[in-house]
């Protein structure tokens, strides 16, 4: 699948440790990246947050949304799974949930999650971030500087055309994970 078949929304939360990692390379505290087909009611997504004590949960996200005539905007409902691999309970809550349109889609997901975020050991650093995800400041424009955080938010979908993804609250789906941290919109 070409990336422009595609919608996605991104949004990710890390800290420099210029000690350990230098300047560029960062500590990821909180990632949510979404992917969706074009005008599809169903979204996917990885959820990666902050759980205190340096420890971090991974989950694995799937949303349906119905068109809502009289609002007219799209409401989500969604269901989180443990871990960053797809399970198929995640979706026996949903109606209609195409098995092999989700399998795909992860599939995207995961080739998306891979290009953003680094694994330690894959740039073999030192422990204790060699079992850590990582990313460069240097590959994301408009960073928002708080905290000592640096906050990241990239949406790639047309706003006029597409008819659901806008109406994704990415509060709402980041609240519904556990943890330390949260996006907001």
């Amino acid at each position: 699948m070409k990336k422009d078949e595609f919608n996605s929304r991104i949004r990710l939360c890390f800290e420099s440790v210029p000690d350990d990692l230098g300047d560029d390379l960062c500590l990821v505290t909180g990632a949510l990246i979404i992917v969706q087909k074009v005008n599809s009611k169903w979204a996917y997504g990885y959820h990666l947050k902050s759980q205190g004590g340096g420890t971090f949960g991974e989950y694995h996200i799937v949303c349906k949304a119905e068109w809502n005539q009289e609002s007219e905007w799209a409401n989500w409902d969604l269901s989180v799974g443990d871990y960053r691999v797809f399970d198929s309970s995640t979706t026996k809550s949903f109606e209609g949930c195409g098995e092999e349109e989700t399998i795909e889609m992860f599939g995207e997901l995961d080739i998306l999650w891979d290009n953003i975020l680094k694994m330690g050991w894959d740039l073999e650093v030192d422990s204790p971030y060699d079992e850590l995800f990582l990313c460069y400041k240097s590959d994301f424009n408009n960073l928002v500087d708080s905290q000592s955080s640096f906050w990241y938010s990239e949406d790639n979908f047309d706003t006029v055309d597409e008819r659901y993804l806008g109406w994704l609250d990415i509060e709402h789906v980041s609240g519904e994970i556990p943890g330390n941290m949260m996006f907001v919109d």
